[in-house]
């Protein structure tokens, strides 16, 4: 994900069981947390998307 767009993929785990993907962690923006659960979801074999993504601003 560090390397699509830009996003900054760090403090985000990626879990996967069976095709079902958990999104965790903090990003620092919305749409930093959206993107991610985009780019996951075209990930082939995946066939769900959980975005348990937090927003925590940079700088805070």
């Amino acid at each position: 994900m560090s390397r699509t767009m830009g996003l900054a993929a760090s403090h985000v785990i990626v879990r996967s069981e069976n095709g079902a993907v958990t999104l965790q962690g903090a990003v620092p923006k919305q749409a930093d947390g959206e993107k991610a659960a985009e780019i996951a979801r075209g990930v082939p074999g995946v066939v769900s998307v959980t975005n348990a993504l937090s927003i925590h601003p940079e700088g805070t």
